[in-house]
């Protein structure tokens, strides 16, 4: 996994002609990181059809690092901390869904809540049909690149931490299934679709709850898929990590400066953690005559 680096503060000197220089501070003493510096709001685009109102994209910005108040820093995995809690909210943009099974689209954010007492029940007994289960896929997208190596998903009352008497569906579990994944990045993408890559294999599943170490890796795709046609519940889906993430961006929102304006020395201050060849900063700027980052090619009625 890479180093951290951190940034303390990001400076900009500027001049509106005719008047004289100022300076814009962000972090330390000046503007603050998490209200985004600038009066507009940052506006990133996620895909071809999205775009979110964001400062930090995939929610991978730490803004309370311990023992530096006021910098921001990329975020470290707990490894006790379930990373697919959240990965569907708007701060993560990322998603849970399934690409071959409308029906249980909208029950599917229940594996991801933190919930022991809600899941998503395709037992036979509860009316499921062998063709629905059989195949069945789950698509997660954490919303970012994570460095991740572990695995775990059980059915309600399984899991000693998530007690669920009223549902005691603890020996309804997955009998097989595929596990498979995706680091996110281009390179791994084929006009736009996640490349897949298995990690885990089982056919004869024994245990209620499945727990998978692979080596640690980054991913942001995960797919599970039922190899099996008998029934089962799952109450959460768990995904563990460990190390930084490998890439965390900061958007600041949008300086208006009421005309044109030279934009002098831009500098931030910053520090390395570990092998400084391992990692690195950019700081890029952009300018327009306009706030608005997305170029619009049809007007619609």
């Amino acid at each position: 996994m890479q180093y951290p680096l951190l940034c303390a503060v990001f400076i900009a000197a500027l001049s509106v002609l005719p008047a004289a220089a100022d300076t814009i501070v962000v972090g330390a003493s000046g503007l603050s990181w998490r209200d985004g510096g600038g009066e507009i709001q940052a506006k990133v685009i996620r895909s071809a059809q999205s775009v979110e109102n964001t400062n930090a994209p995939g929610g991978v910005i730490d803004f309370a690092a311990a023992n530096f108040a006021d910098w921001i820093f990329p975020q470290r995995a707990d490894t006790t901390l379930n990373i697919a809690l959240g990965a569907n909210t708007e701060s993560r943009g990322g998603s849970i869904t399934s690409p071959n099974n409308l029906n249980v689209r909208g029950e599917l954010a229940k594996l991801i809540d933190n919930d022991g007492q809600s899941g998503l029940d395709l037992r036979l007994s509860a009316g499921a049909k062998s063709a629905q289960v059989l195949g069945l896929i789950i698509d997660l997208d954490l919303g970012a690149r994570f460095g991740v190596d572990r695995f775990r998903f059980f059915p309600r009352n399984a899991a000693p931490e998530f007690p669920a008497p009223n549902f005691p569906f603890q020996n309804d579990f997955m009998r097989s299934f595929e596990i498979f994944i995706n680091d996110g990045t281009p390179d791994t993408q084929r006009e736009g679709v996640p490349i897949r890559t298995s990690v885990a294999l089982e056919g004869q599943n024994e245990e209620a709850v499945v727990d998978i170490r692979i080596p640690p890796q980054y991913v942001r795709f995960v797919r599970l898929k039922s190899l099996t046609a008998l029934g089962f519940d799952i109450a959460e889906f768990q995904v563990f990590g460990t190390g930084f993430v490998p890439e965390a961006v900061y958007i600041s929102n949008i300086f208006d400066f009421g005309d044109l304006a030279l934009l002098g020395h831009v500098r931030s201050v910053q520090e390395q953690v570990g092998d400084p060849q391992l990692s690195r900063v950019a700081v890029r700027t952009r300018t327009g005559i306009d706030p608005e980052p997305v170029e619009f090619n049809k007007v619609r009625p």
